[in-house]
């Protein structure tokens, strides 16, 4: 029994020695492991904070040498265009930093105004005639989609508060408007002032019989009649080129409001 004792308590104690000397041994290294990372930690914090501004510096760069690239090219209207606006009596009605741009006139016969809203972004994203012929042979349904960028035609009867809501699609490669649909409106000033998500939320409201239904006497009646409130292919030219000036103009004020945050 004594023998078994002792024999007993003998490994107890080797258990106990050598988990001691386990644990004497894992003490500095489990000390010393934040006292690395600690210290690699430092550095990396000290290269970040050296080369903080480097990005900004760099972007800031090719932002500049963009902006002085652009500059140095003219961006003016071709004076043909300003006589056609004079001749037409259109006025231009812009925001810097809108995509939206209105033409406004009076109509001589009528006296009404004639507003022409139409969108930089969706003008400049139609394709060019090489780039549709190629779309068109891949995909024709996609491609007919990417032909055409809306614009809205609203002749205002300013003393009884009426007008005509007009919903055109311009056609870049032959430069025409497509009537999408003609929509009377009882109270055309409100309708005027409405905000984007105002005139979104319009949109539920009937918008008039799809114009490719109508008989095409009808049809044609209404072509004429925007051919003589001067919506015809000049006006169309006239959008499309108004678009690459202006777009360019928006390109240049980006690229310098960015240059200004990196500085």
């Amino acid at each position: 029994m004594s023998g078994l004792l002792s024999t007993t308590l003998r490994t107890q104690l080797s258990k106990r020695l050598a988990t001691a000397a386990i644990s004497k041994r894992s003490i500095p290294v489990l000390t010393s492991l934040p006292k690395l990372a600690l210290i690699n930690n430092v550095r990396t914090f000290s290269n970040t904070a050296i080369n903080f501004n480097a990005p900004e510096k760099s972007l800031k760069r090719v932002i500049n040498e963009e902006l002085k690239l652009a500059q140095a090219v003219p961006n003016e209207i071709d004076p043909a265009y300003e006589e056609y606006l004079e001749t037409e009596g259109y006025k231009v009605v812009t925001t810097p930093g809108e995509s939206r741009v209105e033409l406004v006139k009076v109509d001589k016969s009528t006296g009404n105004l004639i507003h022409v809203f139409f969108d930089i972004d969706e003008v400049a994203s139609l394709p060019l005639n090489e780039e549709l012929q190629e779309d068109m042979e891949q995909d024709e349904e996609d491609s007919y989609d990417q032909a055409f960028c809306n614009v809205k035609v609203v002749v205002e009867n300013q003393k009884e508060n009426t007008g005509l809501i007009l919903n055109l699609l311009l056609q870049s490669s032959e430069e025409t408007f497509l009537v999408e649909s003609v929509t009377p409106h009882n109270n055309i000033s409100a309708h005027l002032r409405q905000s984007a998500g105002e005139a979104d939320a319009a949109r539920a409201a009937y918008q008039g019989p799809n114009f490719s239904e109508l008989d095409e006497s009808l049809q044609t009646e209404f072509e004429t009649y925007l051919a003589e409130k001067g919506i015809n292919s000049e006006l169309a030219d006239y959008i499309i080129t108004y678009t690459e000036h202006k777009e360019e103009d928006e390109y240049r004020n980006w690229l310098s409001s960015v240059g200004k945050f990196l500085n």
